[in-house]
């Protein structure tokens, strides 16, 4: 299972940098312990301050149909409005090409307890029906490590978009 870790660097000015790597856990049984193996490099991590916005307000000034339309549709909706609320442009996001970009690099959007990048937004549009119980575990899962905070309204509308 793969997670997210950021690491600072400091600069001579003493000034720290933050990037996120992509990271697993493995078991070493001779060293009785677990070391972690970086997957992938994510990019600069950016953290950006919120200012609350309700969500129906959001997409009714916005002319946003996100709650009639698909899974898909729902979830841009929501990552555009965490966006708004955290002031970052939404060009950054394609969801198309399912990349989160900052002047052209790869880029992790720290939000509220979790981090937009790359591939927390694949996790997060590729949540499929399953006949699992679990499955409202891993659409939960997937939001708060994109960092998209869901009211419990929202959250049920969500999960029965993923039903459908």
């Amino acid at each position: 299972m793969a997670f997210v870790r950021v690491k600072s660097k400091s600069s001579s000015k003493g000034e720290k940098t933050y990037y996120a790597y992509l990271v697993e856990n493995r078991w070493h049984k001779r060293l009785k312990q677990p070391k972690q193996r970086v997957k992938q490099y994510l990019g600069r991590v950016y953290k950006c301050e919120k200012r609350p916005t309700d969500f129906f307000e959001f997409i009714k000034e916005g002319g946003i149909e996100c709650i009639k339309g698909s899974y898909e549709d729902f979830v841009k909706g929501l990552v555009l409005w965490e966006l708004f609320q955290h002031n970052i442009k939404d060009s950054e996001v394609d969801f198309a090409g399912m990349t989160v970009r900052r002047q052209k690099r790869a880029a992790v959007l720290a939000m509220n307890e979790g981090h937009l990048c790359d591939y927390t937004l694949k996790q997060l549009l590729l949540v499929r029906r399953s006949d699992d119980e679990r499955e409202g575990y891993s659409l939960a899962k997937a939001l708060v490590e994109a960092g998209i905070a869901v009211p419990k309204e929202l959250f049920v509308m969500l999960y029965e978009k993923v039903r459908d």
